[in-house]
């Protein structure tokens, strides 16, 4: 599937996201209110997965 800058047969192929405890954040980081989402696309140029993660702190109340 190549209609832009990602390739693959179906979107899960294109493109997936992670987020969650267990799966991009720990326990630790849930009580210290660290989100972490992890972000990979399968880019037509150079052709492979591109992994790329954000990190928010969450704010303190």
């Amino acid at each position: 599937m190549e209609k832009g800058g990602l390739v693959g047969a179906t979107p899960y192929e294109a493109f997936q996201v992670s987020v969650g405890l267990g799966t991009t954040m720990s326990p630790t980081d849930v009580l210290e209110g660290i989100m972490r989402i992890k972000m990979k696309v399968a880019v037509s140029k150079p052709a492979e997965f591109i992994v790329i993660t954000f990190q928010q702190q969450m704010q303190n109340s």
